[in-house]
């Protein structure tokens, strides 16, 4: 690497004009040192070597400009409304009224974005769209916010569905050192699939996937009060559950029983 020397504390670099090059070149290699050659537009006295266009930076400006962004409203039953809430905030010093529309697609009903504009500063400007559907399932609405040749797009999901009600039955069977209980779900309304979720009181658990109905045999081994639960989640997010106390006895004769109590 190149050297530079110094006397004590105070290093010193020696910058070689063009006219005694030469001569500092010979001399310099007869005492063994090597010449750093510094361009003089790349010289910054006590501080590192950069070249002009880092000090000065090449980053140009940001332009003006908003974003939008929307709330996808919580499931409502059909016939019933939903509301989404449009924030749009001004980027880069941003300043003017953007124009806010909405594209419903088929089978979702909507008013107009109230209001239909918003005036930036003061950032963020909000406004609502309000949106009903007759028929369950998912509707995909798309908001345009515009101002001066900027135009930016978001979508929000509708969601309908009918109230969903869950229930189970239990079928106790004796046997061995357990007691198997036997559970048996359905649920109606909501939106199908459904997805039905057990807990069993004494830490185990399943999950099954069904269109219709859900069976789980689960043995108990030790006597006690175990609360299940069935919780079911419709296609559309929409959730209900019951549950039910389970009481294992274990008799003189050492052999379980058991009964269920609706909780």
């Amino acid at each position: 690497m190149p050297r530079v020397f110094g006397y004590g504390q105070n290093k010193i670099r020696t910058i070689v004009s063009a006219r005694n090059r030469r001569l500092a070149f010979l001399l310099l290699i007869t005492l063994g040192i090597q010449i750093i050659f510094i361009p003089r537009s790349n010289l910054v006295i006590g501080a590192t070597s950069v070249g002009s266009n880092e000090l000065q930076g090449s980053t140009s400006p940001l332009s003006p400009d908003f974003s939008i962004s929307a709330s996808s409203p919580s499931i409502v039953n059909p016939g019933s409304p939903a509301v989404s809430t449009i924030t749009v905030t001004a980027l880069n010093g941003f300043t003017g009224t953007v124009t806010l529309s909405r594209s419903p697609p088929s089978g979702l009903s909507c008013r107009s974005v109230s209001p239909g504009s918003v005036t930036l500063p003061p950032s963020p400007g909000v406004a609502s769209v309000s949106c009903t559907s007759q028929s369950p399932g998912p509707y995909t609405l798309t908001i345009t916010g515009k101002s001066h040749g900027l135009i930016h797009m978001v979508t929000a999901i509708f969601a309908f569905s009918p109230p969903m009600s869950v229930g189970f039955s239990v079928n106790i069977m004796a046997g061995g050192s357990a007691m198997t209980v036997t559970f048996s779900g359905t649920a109606t309304g909501g939106t199908l699939p459904y997805t039905f979720s057990w807990t069993f009181g004494d830490g185990s658990s399943a999950i099954d996937h069904s269109a219709s109905g859900s069976t789980e045999a689960h043995p108990y081994t030790m006597p006690g009060a175990y609360t299940a639960i069935l919780s079911v989640t419709d296609s559309l997010g929409l959730q209900n559950s019951a549950s039910q106390t389970i009481v294992i006895l274990l008799p003189a004769g050492g052999c379980p029983r058991a009964c269920a109590e609706n909780k």
